[in-house]
């Protein structure tokens, strides 16, 4: 039998001290060192997800704005092909006769025609016009078809026609011819 002495503290409680120390040591520098790093890759990654995203995103607002921009550059390649010059007012007597030799063109007789006063806009004048004489119901609708495709100032705001089954048709065209507005002089 082993004697044991009182100042030797006993092998397992050495071993257990240094168990526990390397433990609590262990779980220190978890706290200290791997939980910091870990929260930190976790953030980094959530950004980079984000960056991600919002990189996705900001491409495709990049698209949609190009499409726009393409978009509204076909708009005003269509108005600017569309759009109707206005003759100035001076040039009524020579509106008037294309009016008069389109209605010639489509065989209607012409018995009158007339002009009002020029009533003045910011951006265009208007004239009223009135046509009348006979013709055919087919001959009108012929003269008004083209008055639209050709003539694309002047519109038709009113028109009477009435049958007479024996000799042709009375017609009354109200028209308005679209101008170009009063030049105003610069004032410098």
């Amino acid at each position: 039998m082993t004697t044991r002495s009182p100042f030797r503290p006993q092998r397992w409680h050495v071993e257990i001290m240094g168990v526990g120390l390397f433990g609590l040591l262990s779980l220190a520098a978890f706290f200290i060192v791997v939980r910091p790093i870990s929260h930190a890759a976790i953030a980094r990654d959530a950004a980079q997800s984000e960056l991600a995203d919002q990189r996705t995103l900001a491409a495709q607002i990049e698209d949609v704005r190009k499409q726009l921009k393409q978009e509204v550059g076909l708009v005003q390649q269509a108005r600017e092909a569309s759009w109707v010059h206005l003759e100035p007012v001076k040039l009524l007597n020579a509106r008037m006769a294309q009016i008069i030799d389109l209605a010639s063109t489509n065989n209607l007789v012409i018995d009158g025609s007339s002009s009002k006063e020029a009533e003045a806009d910011e951006q265009f004048q208007t004239i009223g016009i009135n046509v009348s004489g006979t013709g055919s119901y087919s001959d009108c609708a012929a003269f008004l078809h083209e008055l639209h495709e050709r003539l694309h100032d002047v519109r038709v705001t009113a028109f009477e026609l009435s049958d007479n089954r024996s000799s042709p048709a009375q017609f009354q065209f109200d028209l308005v011819w679209y101008a170009a507005p009063i030049a105003v002089p610069d004032s410098k």
